[in-house]
This record gives structure tokens, sequence and C-alpha cells, in this order.
């Protein structure tokens, strides 16, 4: 999550770099896994209001340490 204000009328640019990792979930064998398939990332102000959305492919179902999973996308605003 990223909360950005803009003045009305204004425009910025925000990217957001997430790690695969960040899509894992516990499998029936009780494994950390990020499983291959299309994903879809939605923004918007409120999850009411969700006007930008994108897709994007993970190419590949893995394992993953539980340990290392990130939490948090990287946010750039310019």
């Amino acid at each position: 999550m990223c909360k950005n204000q803009s003045k009305s009328g204004r425009r910025k640019k925000v990217t957001f770099t997430m790690r695969a990792d960040q899509f894992a979930f516990i499998n029936k064998e009780g494994k950390w896994i990020v499983e291959e398939g299309d994903m879809q990332v939605k923004i918007g102000r409120s999850s009411a209001d969700l006007p930008l959305q994108g897709n994007f492919y993970i190419a590949d179902t893995r394992e993953i340490r539980p340990a290392k999973r990130g939490f948090y996308a990287e946010v750039n605003v310019q």
C-alpha cells in the first residue's frame, strides 16, 4: 500500500516493484509456494474504487523459503 497526495489536476508516475514471493501461499502439503499463472493488480482510492488495473504472468511454480519472503513492494513516485 502506498498513499500519495497530489493536487487536483496534477499527474505523478508511481512505479511498484514486487517480488514473486509476495504472491506465495501455503499449499496442501504445508509448503510455501508461488504458483504459475496470470495475476491482476488493481489500484485506486479504496477497495470500492479501483479504476486502474494491470496484468502480469508468473512463469513458474516454485517453493520458497518463508524466512526470506517479502511483504512490501518497493515504491517510486516521480
